[in-house]
């Protein structure tokens, strides 16, 4: 069975940093066309696409990200 490629956007929140929103689309002419309509340009296109929802970064010592936990799991 073949998967269904996704492509996601994400956008960090103005008060924290390490959380972030991301929205999750079929096709990349959805997905542009949801960046066209945008008044502000806090969107970014992510490398590796995953579910849309809302996540936390968590980062290490150099500030790289090595982990991104989504919030309804950290709310259990």
């Amino acid at each position: 069975m073949k998967t269904q490629q996704l492509f996601s956007i994400r956008k960090e929140s103005a008060l924290l940093r390490n959380r972030i929103t991301v929205k999750s689309f079929k096709y990349a002419e959805d997905m542009h066309k949801f960046l066209n309509k945008q008044y502000d340009n806090n969107w970014k296109i992510m490398k590796n696409s995953i579910k849309s929802g809302t996540y936390f970064e968590q980062y290490d010592s150099n500030e790289r990200c090595f982990k991104l936990l989504s919030i309804k799991l950290l709310k259990n």
